[in-house]
């Protein structure tokens, strides 16, 4: 306030009560010091009126005010009464418990929380279940042709080779748990490709991805199915190159040819 150098003007503002004390700090004021025309009582504090020893041009305090009266009293406001209130008293044994800071679950796992907060947090996904997605509260039980042998799973996986699971039902997760829930497709039958059930096989196989194959065929050196040789009796399923039955009145060279041929001689000279 010391900074007034120069003018100080609140005249005809209709300010009441006193004159502030702080106005005494203006000490620097030179030339006007104005506050007529208001409503202003009681004295010229001795601060304020110390100034007009400076001010040389223009000085008004008493004019249109009401100087030397005594001020009037303040109304006085009752104060707010505040009901009380009784805090409640918490048993001996009563806890409280702090609310979890949220913990988001990934893949594989699922969110156990109670309604507080608490609870196991994330769980792995127990084994016939998964789970792919982020902060999910359980996990799937896996459908049809699928298993989830390990727990943890973030998907179901396709019944191996040869076995199929052909419960659509899909709520009981014991069924889906290992892979002798997977069934093994009859002889001559193949998985279809979603590993729900079988089909006849169009192909030498006795299953797809099975190594035996259908009778009247034999395993090759390459690992194909391929007709038997005349000369031979591949009535049974599952002939290979080495164990093929030659008949009464055939030979071949040695046990890796698939080349039969007729005895030369009498049958009994080729036994088979």
């Amino acid at each position: 306030m010391s900074k007034f150098e120069y003018w100080f003007d609140l005249s005809s503002n209709r300010f009441t009560r006193a004159i502030p004390t702080q106005l005494g700090r203006f000490t620097k004021l030179t030339h006007t010091f104005e506050l007529n025309n208001n409503q202003i009582c009681g004295e010229v504090p001795t601060e304020v009126q110390a100034l007009s020893n400076n001010v040389n041009n223009y000085w008004q305090v008493t004019t249109g005010n009401d100087i030397g009266t005594d001020c009037p009293s303040l109304p006085t406001q009752p104060p707010t009464m505040v009901p009380e209130t009784s805090s409640p008293t918490l048993g001996p044994t009563a806890t409280v418990v702090p609310t979890l800071a949220p913990t988001y679950c990934g893949p594989g796992f699922f969110e156990d929380y109670d309604s507080d907060g608490t609870g196991r947090g994330c769980v792995l996904c127990p084994m016939g279940r998964s789970n792919g997605l982020q902060s999910a509260p359980i996990c799937t039980v896996c459908g049809a042709g699928k298993i989830a042998a390990q727990e943890g799973s973030v998907s179901c996986e396709l019944c191996p080779g040869g076995r199929f699971n052909a419960d659509t039902d899909a709520t009981d997760a014991s069924r889906h748990d290992s892979v002798e829930d997977c069934t093994e497709s009859p002889a001559g039958y193949t998985p279809n490709a979603a590993r729900t059930s079988y089909e006849k096989c169009v192909s030498p196989f006795t299953r797809r991805y099975s190594d035996a194959c259908e009778a009247l065929h034999y395993m090759n050196e390459d690992g194909e199915c391929a007709s038997c040789p005349e000369g031979t009796n591949c009535n049974s399923v599952g002939n290979e190159m080495g164990s093929l039955w030659i008949k009464a009145g055939h030979f071949r060279t040695v046990p890796s040819s698939s080349e039969v041929y007729p005895c030369m001689f009498e049958k009994a000279a080729c036994l088979g």
